[in-house]
């Protein structure tokens, strides 16, 4: 109420509808009051958990003035709430209070039921206002997925109050956006499961393949919302394709397993991953999907064969010590094969190839 006084919104209405005698101003162009959102249309769409303000607007034409507001609002509680539940969240707008000083009062919400039964909004000293402006701010949040109407209620049916006075005249609403204003606020959208588990690009036959599946993702059902639910995997399947020709030589479960190739086998290997997580929550999200799929390739290679030897070395150090003391270590080089003979460097050696190829 800003601070100022004023009298209850009975004790005004009585007095003005009781002392005063209504006669009804019909204005030639409409008398508009509606709600707009912060896109400027009367229809909006908020994701669950956001808050948003809505605003009732009051469009006077040429001609018309009012002197006194009272509205009441209705929305569905199932679907939206306001932010904190008290008159707090209802704030006068700056259009009145241009004209004059205005008073403004708020009765406590109804919150269970979704309704504001009175903002008021009246002149102390001053006025009328003329012309459109924002009558007051409404501060919503969007408490779960639905669709609500914010209805700012006209003079019929009786009991139900908003009123346009302008003094002791009641001023015509030609024009009210009743079942109009819509927030539609929409389920989140559903999350499949997701298959992870990584190869490495080869194997060397004769290698067990360990299949890990545990950085798969559990899936995410919206419905019923909020707050949704976590859909757990309960089922790994791996498909073995040796040759990655379609045809599946081996099927295996669990969310590790091991892979032993077909003895003999060489080539190209596809793993398929298929993660299942079923909707344990029902009921579920049309467009839930509750199992995903991940191929890779990886390549089953020959072991490599032939002559090893350890190859050692002094450098940087000298007399066959390193620098801070300790002997050679082998560095695990490949043999050279030189005319099919095998050849060891001596430890201090540093002969080349070709020496060798001619120490033969």
């Amino acid at each position: 109420m800003k601070g100022k006084t004023i009298l209850s919104l009975a004790i005004v209405l009585s007095l003005l509808l009781g002392v005063l005698p209504l006669a009804a101003v019909k204005a030639a162009d409409p008398v508009r009051i509606e709600i707009l959102f912060e896109n400027g249309l009367n229809t909006i769409t908020k994701a669950p958990c956001n808050n948003f303000d809505a605003f009732v607007k009051i469009t006077l034409p040429v001609g018309v003035s009012i002197t006194f507001v009272e509205l009441e609002i209705h929305w569905d509680p199932t679907v939206l709430e306001l932010q904190t539940g008290t008159s707090s969240d209802v704030i006068e707008g700056p259009w009145m209070d241009s004209f004059g000083n205005a008073g403004f009062l708020v009765q406590e919400p109804d919150n269970v039921a979704g309704i504001l039964p009175d903002i008021a909004d009246g002149y102390l000293a001053g006025g009328p206002a003329t012309g459109s402006g924002v009558f007051c701010t409404i501060k919503f949040h969007a408490k779960a997925a639905g669709t609500s109407a914010i209805e700012i209620f006209a003079p019929a049916p009786p009991g139900i109050e908003t009123y346009l006075l302008n003094g002791g005249d009641l001023v015509n609403i030609d024009e009210s956006v009743n079942g109009e204003t819509i927030v539609e606020v929409p389920t989140p959208t559903p999350i499949p499961p997701e298959a992870v588990f990584t190869l490495a690009p080869s194997y060397v036959q004769g290698v067990t393949i360990n299949l890990d599946g545990s950085s798969s993702i559990n899936g995410y059902d919206p419905v019923p919302y909020p707050p949704g639910y976590t859909e757990n995997i309960n089922d790994w399947a791996w498909a073995i394709d040796e040759g990655n020709d379609g045809s599946i030589e081996y099927n295996l479960n669990g969310m590790n397993a091991a892979y032993d190739h077909t003895p003999g086998f060489v080539g190209t290997v596809a793993i398929t991953l298929t993660v299942t997580a079923p909707d344990a929550h029902p009921p579920a999200h049309p467009g839930y999907v509750d199992h995903d799929s991940l191929k890779l390739t990886t390549t089953i290679l020959i072991p490599a064969t032939g002559p090893y030897i350890d190859i050692y070395t002094d450098f940087p150090g000298q007399n066959g010590e390193e620098p801070d003391g300790a002997l050679p270590e082998p560095m695990d080089w490949v043999t050279h094969t030189v005319h099919s003979k095998k050849y060891a460097y001596s430890p201090k050696s540093h002969t080349t190839e070709n020496q060798l190829n001619t120490s033969q």
